[in-house]
């Protein structure tokens, strides 16, 4: 036999015993007055966030009446949870408002639309945060919820603004709407 031969038998053998034998398999008992086997277990899941403890928001006259025609912005804070399984509680937010384009607009009927803009911050109780853009994913932010729904507490603020130099086109005693979602995501 040649030295090949030898070795290609070698090599196969090696691998006969290798797969033979894996790691983490179970063991089966023996017959007898007691007999132990053993099994073993695993367990994952996936990336999962969640958000919650959201609130509508409403501008008034007593919001917007004082800034008007100003450079000032009258904002909304709320306080929310964000709650993320990955190991560092991080986590991702892309906003989309319901104007044209996801644009964040509020609107009534043909009337000029009012904008308004987000921002986000990663500590309750805040007034301040990171704009974020419509439709566009944010930059990470690291939560500290330990679990969904955040046990009833809150993690994070969200800051919702309308300039005053926007809000003199409003047309009186009429109500301007929109819808502003908030996609969360792992990663």
């Amino acid at each position: 036999m040649s030295d090949k031969g030898f070795i290609s038998k070698i090599s196969a053998l090696a691998l006969v015993s290798i797969s033979a034998f894996p790691a983490y398999a179970a063991t089966q008992g023996t017959q007898g007055a007691t007999s132990t086997g053993t099994i073993n277990i695993s367990a994952s899941v996936a990336a999962r966030v969640d958000i919650s403890n959201l609130s509508d928001v409403t501008f008034a006259d007593a919001d917007l009446g004082p800034i008007l025609d100003t450079g000032s912005q009258a904002t909304k804070a709320q306080n929310v949870c964000v709650w993320s399984n990955n190991s560092d509680k991080s986590y991702y937010i892309t906003a989309s408002g319901s104007g044209a384009s996801n644009a964040f607009t509020l609107a009534n009927s043909s009337n000029p639309v009012l904008p308004y803009e987000v921002y986000w911050n990663a500590t309750s109780g805040q007034t301040t945060g990171t704009q974020q853009m419509a439709t566009t994913k944010s930059a990470k932010f690291t939560g500290t919820a330990t679990a969904p729904t955040c046990g009833g507490g809150t993690t994070a603020s969200l800051i919702i603004g309308i300039m005053g130099s926007d809000a003199n086109s409003m047309l009186a005693n009429t109500s301007y709407t929109g819808t502003l979602t908030l996609l969360i995501s792992p990663n």
